[in-house]
């Protein structure tokens, strides 16, 4: 079954979330469902690229994925974590991988994990809860 839906239905919300991700189809898909909650999306493919823009312009939201060459998700989100212009940003790790993964346990304190799939939609909505994004 196939979702569509209105833009005349979606709120619109002065939230712009910055998409840190390699893959044009997971841009794609979550860029659409961002859209579809109301967020305005940036999506960067290089996570290099995206520290210089976060600092340009902080987004009120970065997401980016765990796995990227490079550098991963994780480094980046330390990264900007550990930078006065950006440690405010609200930042979440996309993954696929189980919670009780080994590499997630290294995640800075006050960081998301959204898993991708079945669990994508709830992740997020607690993120955006936890955020006050919307």
């Amino acid at each position: 079954m196939r979702y569509e839906f209105q833009i005349t239905d979606v709120e619109v919300r002065n939230v712009e979330i910055m998409l840190v991700t390699p893959s044009k189809v997971v841009a794609k898909k979550l860029g659409t469902e961002l859209a579809a909650c109301g967020f305005r999306t940036m999506t960067v493919t290089d996570p290099i690229e995206s520290i210089s823009l976060a600092v340009r312009v902080p987004p009120d939201m970065v997401i980016a994925s765990m796995v990227m060459d490079g550098l991963s998700g994780l480094d980046l989100i330390r990264g900007l974590r550990a930078m006065s212009v950006t440690h405010h940003v609200p930042m979440a790790l996309l993954t696929s991988l189980n919670l009780d993964h080994p590499s997630l346990k290294e995640i800075p304190h006050g960081v998301s994990v959204i898993r991708v799939g079945e669990h994508f939609g709830d992740d997020f909505a607690a993120v955006v809860a936890k955020h006050n994004l919307g």
